[in-house]
């Protein structure tokens, strides 16, 4: 009898590496034709492959994440070979941003930071191709305070990667607010005749002028307690000169300005009338009539 005879299947594993995702791609070269079965951790099995005709195979696996430990065994009729790899899965990353806030305020050039998975990879990306590319603490935080971002809506985005993957992307938006290059002076509230001038009591008017300001009035305000508390006053916004009726003795009346950008709100010097009934005018009304003797 003739025969041939067939030496078992070759087998060689590529390394995974170290560290590697819970779904690693396990690879090799074995004698072409030769089928491949991939178990473990323990008897499970997952994944079976034929190897082409220059020897190559690949089977992606899905291993619970931690330390692992699978079996490759590739068979042909003249028999088998089996080999293990060993290594650690570890989860896709997770990634978020807590500053700045979704919806909120920021400067044209924040500190983006948040949580991601400890030691992870995380890159930043802001507008016109910029990014910032940092790596989590330990602790799981990370920064980044290069990118700038033009006055208005804006959209930050942050991405991690690790050995496990890459995360999903996340995207915060939020305003940014241009700086404040000359800060809000409030100005001075002046009385159209003069601030020594006695009005009629109860029924009085005038105008009040705004000078001196640096920004724009958002609103004229009241108060009838000394400047204890305030009240705004409605669709006054804008108004540099603000007309009013009616003021009561020693009522107080005041701009509140802004420069915009991040420059803080400023009050103008308030102005108080003075009212008394001394200072109304007479009216007389008579009816003529005819004296006779």
């Amino acid at each position: 009898n003739s025969f041939t005879a067939v030496a078992p299947a070759s087998l060689t594993v590529a390394p995974t590496g170290p560290t590697t995702s819970t779904a690693p791609v396990i690879s090799g070269t074995t004698t072409p034709g030769a089928t491949v079965v991939i178990t473990g951790p323990g008897p499970a099995t997952l994944c079976t492959a034929t190897a082409d005709a220059s020897g190559v195979f690949s089977c992606s696996v899905t291993v619970p994440a931690g330390p692992n430990t699978v079996t490759v065994t590739a068979c042909t009729t003249g028999g088998c070979s089996t080999t293990t790899t060993s290594f650690t899965a570890v989860d896709p990353p997770t990634v978020a941003i807590l500053s700045p806030a979704t919806n909120g305020t920021a400067t044209t050039t924040p500190t983006v930071s948040g949580t991601a998975t400890p030691l992870a990879s995380v890159t930043v990306l802001g507008p016109n191709s910029q990014s910032c590319v940092t790596t989590a603490s330990s602790s799981g935080t990370y920064a980044c305070a290069s990118l700038t971002f033009a006055a208005g809506p804006n959209s930050v985005t942050a991405i991690a990667s690790n050995a496990g993957g890459t995360s999903m992307p996340v995207v915060n938006s939020f305003t940014a607010i241009a700086p404040c290059t000359t800060p809000t002076m409030g100005g001075t509230a002046t009385l159209s005749g003069g601030n020594s001038l006695t009005l009629c009591s109860p029924t009085n008017g005038g105008n009040i002028n705004l000078t001196g300001q640096t920004g724009t009035v958002i609103r004229w305000e009241t108060s009838t307690n000394n400047g204890g508390t305030w009240t705004p006053i409605t669709s006054t916004a804008g108004l540099t000169t603000y007309s009013f009726t009616n003021a009561a003795n020693q009522q107080q009346y005041r701009a509140v300005v802004n420069n915009g950008g991040s420059c803080a709100d400023a009050t103008a010097v308030p102005l108080t009338i003075t009212t008394s009934a001394s200072a109304c005018s007479a009216d007389c009304n008579y009816n003529a009539a005819v004296i006779t003797k």
